[in-house]
């Protein structure tokens, strides 16, 4: 940072010379054999995302407290914190 002559106080202020470009940080797509490779993974992890929703959301269906919610109020409920690995399924 470089001292504003202009500044009555003798502060250091940023110039326009110290603050770092715009840069835009740009996604890369990974390529075609990468994703053919990934495509059984994450199909299986989604098949197992759908499963235990489905177990989840019948468990709830049966306590008096939770049978008349919303579906959208199942994704807050149910499906965040099942991504997030925050709910325990006991068999």
């Amino acid at each position: 940072m470089a001292k504003d002559p202009k500044s009555k106080s003798g502060e250091a202020r940023p110039t326009a010379s110290a603050t770092p470009p715009n840069s835009t940080i740009e996604a890369k797509l990974p390529d075609e054999e990468t994703l053919k490779k990934l495509a059984p993974h994450i199909a299986k992890v989604r098949s197992h995302v759908r499963e235990s929703f489905g177990k989840v959301v019948m468990t709830l269906m049966l306590l008096p407290r939770y049978r008349n919610q919303t579906v959208a109020d199942l994704q807050h409920l149910v499906l965040e914190p099942l991504i997030r690995d925050r709910i325990a399924i006991a068999y």
